[in-house]
């Protein structure tokens, strides 16, 4: 067993594609699940999600830090409530989640 992890985490640095269509399948698999329990809460994540989830792919292949992005959120929050900035002022500002 210890061989085929080694080799898992080889692979995994060699071709990181691998593991980020793993954690898209993962995602995926648990949208299923959520949205078929038929919990409320659970089927708005799940859709949320799903409609979010190349956005959320891509912050994982770049390594994006949460703390950054939360940190860029509450400065364009801090520019609108002070009536500086609209998000049409800011390149890219409308594919932060």
């Amino acid at each position: 067993m210890k061989g085929r992890r080694k080799r898992a985490r080889q692979l995994s640095s060699e071709y990181p594609w691998i593991r980020l269509g793993a954690l898209r399948n993962a995602l995926l698999n648990w949208c299923h699940i959520a949205i078929y329990s038929r919990l409320k809460p659970m089927v708005k994540v799940a859709y949320r999600l799903r409609e979010n989830l190349d956005k959320l792919i891509g912050g994982f292949e770049h390594g994006i830090k949460m703390g950054l992005i939360e940190s860029i959120n509450g400065k364009i929050g801090q520019l609108r409530r002070q009536g500086r900035c609209s998000l049409h002022m800011i390149p890219g500002a409308g594919i932060i989640l």
